[in-house]
């Protein structure tokens, strides 16, 4: 018998959030040549992930118990893989991660956060509001942006590692997987007329959120009218949407017979990297799609009514709609052929400010280099918690109980201590 080969490197951990998001991201850097292997810490079942709301009130509501429960959820983790390099997350602004990375951290664990999303809006927003900064060891991001912007929020610079963005970089090397006349049929678009792409956004990150929507509503039907009778208008939602992101009956198709609603989903067709070298033009209010399409060299509109500020877009100097008249000029330069894509400076600001490499392994191989230079093997604790207030939370959620047996059973301090306030004149 041969010699027993080496033990397997311990994994990293990582928390499964949302599928479209973060979660793509730890699949592309999984499926990179050299990447250490990862393993989930999940805080809700992969089959339910309506209860992710639950899991974020509870972070709000108890922060107490809700850090015992990350305390619980790692150590079970690292009791199964039988030990961890650390852990990997894609943000640490909300109390979930936070908490999650400070547990981590108590249990001697290396904690990284891989930025998975760089646009933003207004940047005293960015990243959960003004002042916010990462509070793993390490932040690896985009690029000079966000370099700058962290360290400007007193994250140590000699923290920071700028490891150029995958999804970007795989934007701009993707291509269609789908001839256009097929991806058009399924569809059900006309397939001699060319396509526009609206990526819709939750707009949850502005000052104005119900402002901002209405505005998207407003610049939706106005591409539809553009559009009509000479080019096909593809809606793409966010993953996590909605109610009022699209304008009344745009489902049922009231916005006329060649719109198309196409929500993220399983078949190639609504992949969002296929939506984006299937179109002609892209254009939104603040999707990260429409940097997408600029690094896949598509023309790329941003819709800025009302004079609204664009963030990272008014930084990348793309085209911008300021009213329906100039969507519809530019309809009329897609109709006829004329709408080209970014400039030579657009595209000089996606390689330094925000990361894209030419070559889309580049970031992925930094971002191996420097999880193995943080790794730090750490063995499983010696005793794992029986009890996981999480659970307990989830099981009560799962059942749909009355809000008051619910708070009964899931908060019982704050039931009883609302049982005995005097009832309101």
């Amino acid at each position: 018998m041969g010699e027993p080969g080496p033990a397997p490197a311990a994994p990293w951990l990582y928390p499964p959030w949302i599928r479209e998001h973060g979660d793509a991201l730890f699949a592309m850097l999984a499926a990179a040549p050299g990447a250490p292997r990862l393993a989930p810490v999940r805080l809700y079942p992969e089959a339910e992930p309506h209860l992710r709301l639950a899991v974020s009130l509870m972070a709000r509501r108890e922060p107490a118990r809700f850090r015992r429960a990350m305390r619980a959820r790692l150590a079970a983790a690292m009791a199964r893989e039988g030990a961890a390099s650390g852990l990997l997350v894609s943000f640490d602004w909300s109390p979930v991660m936070r908490m999650l990375v400070a547990e981590a951290r108590a249990l001697g664990l290396p904690t990284a956060m891989l930025l998975h999303e760089g646009v933003f809006f207004d940047e005293a927003l960015y990243y959960g509001g003004a002042g916010v900064a990462p509070v793993a060891d390490r932040a690896l991001v985009w690029g000079g942006l966000h370099r700058d912007l962290f360290a400007a929020r007193g994250f140590p610079a000699d923290r920071i590692a700028v490891v150029g963005s995958a999804k970007l970089s795989a934007a701009a090397a993707a291509r269609p997987s789908l001839d256009a006349r097929e991806w058009r049929a399924r569809l059900d678009l006309d397939a001699d007329r060319p396509v526009a792409l609206f990526a819709l956004q939750p707009l949850d990150n502005v000052a104005d959120p119900e402002t901002a929507r209405a505005t998207q509503r407003r610049a939706v039907a106005d591409a539809a009218r553009a559009t009509a009778g000479r080019a096909s208008l593809v809606l793409r939602p966010p993953p996590a949407d909605l109610p009022g992101l699209l304008p009344d009956g745009a489902r049922a198709g009231a916005l006329g017979p060649h719109v198309r609603v196409v929500a993220p989903g399983p078949e190639p067709e609504r992949a969002p990297g296929e939506s984006v070298a299937q179109c002609a033009l892209a254009l939104s209010m603040g999707s990260t799609m429409l940097i997408e399409a600029a690094a896949m060299g598509r023309a790329a509109l941003v819709v800025a009514y009302d004079a609204r500020a664009n963030g990272v877009f008014d930084a990348l100097d793309l085209p911008r709609a300021r009213d329906g008249a100039e969507l519809a000029r530019w309809i009329e330069r897609l109709v006829a052929g004329a709408a080209t894509g970014p400039s030579q400076a657009t595209h000089a600001r996606l390689i330094e400010r925000f990361g894209q490499s030419d070559d889309p392994a580049a970031p992925l191989a930094a971002i191996v280099a420097e999880l193995a230079r943080l790794a730090r093997p750490t063995p499983a604790p010696a005793r794992v918690p029986r009890f996981d207030p999480l659970a307990w939370h989830l099981a009560v959620e799962r059942r749909g109980l009355p809000k008051k047996l619910a708070k009964l059973l899931q908060r019982p301090e704050a039931f009883f201590r609302d049982a005995r306030r005097p009832p309101r004149p």
